[in-house]
């Protein structure tokens, strides 16, 4: 195992010398926005991290298939976002942008520009520190090697070929590791039901599925993957409006396809002995009792989730924070200069970022926990990131929606009701403000304030 490992490290920091090219930070941070709809489309799936392979197959272990809901609210985010790319992409004819914190800058102005920014940096923080625990979590005991080395180990071999190749090496690698995680998942899901002595059967569980964790689950993940700025990001790396609309349908039906293999591997695990609690569901049936080439198998599906999905938030911190220094420092004049910059800045922020979530890795071990509070968070500012695309509204009412949806959250938490199955709930009222914004009055000039 320790080969393979090897072997994949190598293959990586050799297509990040292969497809490296960039003459400017942009280029480094962007791929040279000229990327294929097969590429947006594998770079879209392989967002399915180690954090979604735990989470996920634990809510199926837990409810059965209704954990494909999440997926089904995901793969109805790409579509509605693979519809309107164009109005995405539009805002780049005011600046270069990068994700979402630069079409609300560009629509909205500072305020709700930086808010967006905010939240979207805890948030994605938040899910580039689950990559690195689930390398932990789930490595450890395959590798045989403690916690705290197989963060290091995932960590690095991350950081190495990112310095080297820049995002344009990201989006090969994910059509690389998209193909792997499409290949071994199935294969994985046979030999874990031939290994399986008991039958599993599923049909109850479909028959007494609550009609509730379907509509909410589905809910929220739409919600998030329409406020998500990774998602985002692919749309303005396209080459053109037609390959940001394709590739987000393609990786629609890539997505919702895992989404179905793992679903099943979770019901799967309910035949599993020695199964303490969901959250070690994918890790003790994808391991227990498996041949050692099996196992192999496990950790290079692992690798391939948790560094496709690392290498992009660590990208997207990075570029989003750099954008935000630049504003700063122009006092609003605008951050086409951040694409100017040296090198050396986007690689030393990157760096800080990744060092700081392997340190937080170190701490916090709870993925359900955090991926919750993650997708919940993303989610308030759902309704202004949707909203804006069907028509925008005066400043006030964008800032009044993320504002309010922060408040519902926080009562939320307060109160202790914050699940993935009622997250949908904090939205409402955003959702609401918005909509009389639109009737009171528009916002139909990009960039007014």
């Amino acid at each position: 195992m320790l080969i393979a490992l090897a072997l994949y490290a190598f293959t990586m920091l050799v297509i990040a010398f292969v497809f490296r090219r960039y003459r400017n930070a942009d280029d480094y941070l962007m791929g040279g926005r000229n990327a294929s709809s097969v590429l947006v489309a594998f770079s879209l799936f392989t967002l399915i991290g180690g954090g979604e392979l735990v989470t996920l197959c634990a809510l199926s272990y837990t409810f059965g298939w209704a954990g494909l809901a999440l997926f089904l609210g995901y793969f109805a985010a790409f579509v509605v976002l693979g519809i309107a790319a164009p109005l995405m992409r539009r805002s780049l004819e005011k600046e270069a942008c990068i994700s979402l914190p630069d079409f609300i800058h560009a629509y909205y102005g500072s305020y709700a520009g930086r808010l967006v920014f905010a939240i979207s940096f805890i948030a994605f923080f938040a899910l580039l520190l689950i990559q690195f625990t689930a390398g932990g979590a789930i490595l450890a005991p395959i590798l045989g090697t403690s916690y705290e080395v197989c963060v290091l180990v995932t960590a690095t071999i991350v950081l190495s070929y990112l310095l080297v190749g820049g995002f344009r090496t990201v989006l090969f690698t994910d059509l690389l590791q998209g193909g792997v995680m499409l290949c071994l998942l199935p294969l994985l899901i046979y030999v874990v039901v031939t290994a399986v002595k008991e039958p599993v059967s599923v049909n109850h569980d479909v028959a007494s599925l609550p009609l509730g964790i379907w509509a909410s689950l589905t809910l929220t993940g739409m919600f998030v993957g329409i406020s998500s700025s990774d998602v985002w990001q692919r749309a303005y790396a396209a080459k053109d409006d037609g390959a940001a609309r394709i590739g987000f349908l393609l990786g629609a039906v890539l997505l919702l396809l895992f989404g179905v293999l793992l679903v099943g591997l979770g019901i799967t695990a309910r035949s599993v002995s020695g199964i303490e609690s969901p959250d070690s569901a994918f890790s003790m049936v994808t391991t227990s009792g498996l041949p050692t080439w099996a196992v192999t198998m496990t950790m290079l599906l692992v690798l391939s989730a948790i560094v496709s999905t690392a290498d992009t938030e660590l990208f997207l911190l990075a570029g989003l924070t750099e954008r935000e220094w630049r504003r700063w420092q122009t006092k609003g004049r605008g951050a086409d200069a951040a694409a100017k910059e040296s090198l050396l800045t986007s690689r030393a922020i990157m760096i800080l970022i990744a060092v700081a979530s392997v340190i937080a890795s170190m701490f916090l071990a709870n993925l359900i926990g955090i991926y919750t509070w993650m997708l919940v968070l993303l989610m308030t500012i759902a309704p202004v990131a949707v909203g804006t695309l069907i028509r925008p509204v005066r400043v006030v009412f964008a800032v009044m929606s993320i504002v309010v949806n922060l408040a519902t959250l926080l009562l939320l938490a307060l109160m202790g009701y914050v699940t993935l199955d009622n997250a949908y709930i904090a939205v409402l009222p955003g959702v609401l403000i918005f909509v009389v914004g639109m009737f009171v009055g528009s916002n139909n000039r990009v960039g007014t304030n």
